[in-house]
C-alpha cells in the first residue's frame, strides 16, 4: 500500500485479494468501500496527524454517505487507486 497526494486530490494504492472478489471474480462492491474508508483513513493522518482514528478520546469523523462512479472492474492482483479530489 503505498500514498500519493497529487496536485488536486489523494490517493492510496492498495492490491486486490481474493478475499476480495465476488462469485464472478470482480471485487465486490462492498470491498471498495473498505477500500475508500482504508485510504480516508489515512488522508486524515496526513491532514490530522494527532488524530486517532477509532479513539475514544478525541473527536471521530462520520461517513454519512458515499457515491461511487465505478470506472472498471477490479479483478485478483491488481492494483486500486481509490480517491477523492475537490469538488469545482
Amino acid at each position: 500500500m503505498s500514498s500519493e497526494r497529487g496536485r488536486d486530490g489523494f490517493s492510496i494504492v492498495q492490491r486486490v485479494r481474493f478475499g476480495d472478489l465476488d462469485a464472478m471474480q470482480h471485487m465486490n462492491n462492498v470491498e471498495f468501500l473498505r477500500f475508500f474508508e482504508t485510504a480516508r483513513i489515512d488522508w486524515f493522518g496526513h491532514v490530522l496527524p494527532g488524530q486517532a482514528p477509532g479513539s475514544r478520546r478525541t473527536f471521530g469523523f462520520i461517513f454519512a454517505e458515499c457515491h461511487i462512479a465505478y470506472r472498471a472492474p477490479a479483478f485478483l492482483r491488481t492494483r486500486s487507486a481509490p480517491g477523492s479530489a475537490r469538488s469545482r
